[in-house]
């Protein structure tokens, strides 16, 4: 018997996530991603399919229109709430093979070393509480609501 997928799992069972649901739609599904309940990195966000896909490859072109604005509309809302010198997108799926995406929001003055898969063990950035990501979840969810401009 196969494993049960653990993020298809944490879609079905998690009825709460710190700093709320950041976007939902009948594809995809964006949280925050934490390690634990005690204190995360602010500006790293989580955007998994509801779908069970193991690659790029499975996404319908529907699905990858929706992909591609989400990507480029959270990354817009890191940009306005947290004011990054770059944001990071990464996507491996070699130890869930569900298909998931993370933004990561690099701040500025980031050391070298703590560059690209490091930037969130880097303790000069801004790292938070429940009750921070609560905050930075009502900042994201508006600028994302905010009608775009353009």
């Amino acid at each position: 018997m196969t494993e049960p997928c653990r993020f298809c799992a944490r879609l079905r069972h998690s009825p709460s996530f710190p700093g709320g649901v950041l976007y939902e739609d009948p594809f995809f599904h964006a949280t925050f991603w934490t390690e634990g309940e005690t204190r995360s990195y602010l500006g790293h966000v989580i955007v998994q399919s509801k779908r069970h896909l193991t690659s790029l490859s499975e996404l319908t072109p529907q699905e990858g229109v929706a992909l591609g604005t989400l990507v480029q509309r959270l990354s817009a809302a890191l940009g306005e709430t947290v004011h990054p010198e770059l944001v990071y997108l990464d996507c491996y799926m070699e130890v869930v093979r569900h298909l998931h995406l993370f933004l990561t929001a690099r701040y500025p003055g980031t050391p070298p070393e703590f560059l690209r898969l490091k930037v969130t063990e880097w303790s000069g950035a801004p790292h938070g509480d429940r009750a921070q990501l609560d905050v930075l979840g009502n900042r994201l969810r508006a600028s994302l609501n905010r009608p775009a401009s353009g």
